[in-house]
């Protein structure tokens, strides 16, 4: 990496993620450029938290801690907007595969692409399968 520390990159995919969250009709393609955003900078916290030890351990934990819940709501933010076409869905797919790339376990009980969104608290694989769900039977009227 160059042009600047893991820190600092790390610093501007936050404020990268913050200016796309400040945009409410925000199209799909924005939503997926702020979530690479974020998944970029969850990867260079946890390649910084690798050898960091002591206080400065500490720190990069939480610096980790906080890039897995900006991922987490980025991608909801993602998943949860409404798809008009076909090549939505490919950017949402997309997204799910770099996300999960050894798939998805969805819970016996899950109700996938229901008119209700699912629980804050629910696993973040069967959200974006809800949401695509629901794109693809909204689509397929």
């Amino acid at each position: 990496m160059t042009g600047g520390t893991v820190g600092q990159i790390g610093q501007a995919f936050h404020m990268h993620i913050q200016i796309c969250a400040e945009w409410p009709a925000m199209k799909i393609s924005h939503a997926f450029d702020a979530f690479e955003a974020a998944l970029k900078s969850m990867r260079a916290a946890q390649i910084a938290a690798l050898g960091a030890t002591g206080a400065e351990g500490r720190e990069a934990a939480d610096e980790l801690a906080e890039s897995l819940a900006k991922v987490r709501v980025a991608a909801i933010r993602l998943w949860s907007r409404p798809a008009t076409g076909p090549s939505d869905l490919v950017l949402k797919a997309r997204a799910l595969r770099w996300h999960f790339p050894d798939g998805i376990e969805v819970p016996d009980a899950a109700l996938l692409g229901a008119a209700d969104d699912p629980a804050d608290d629910a696993p973040l694989g069967a959200i974006a399968v809800h949401y695509i769900v629901k794109d693809l039977l909204a689509l397929s009227m």
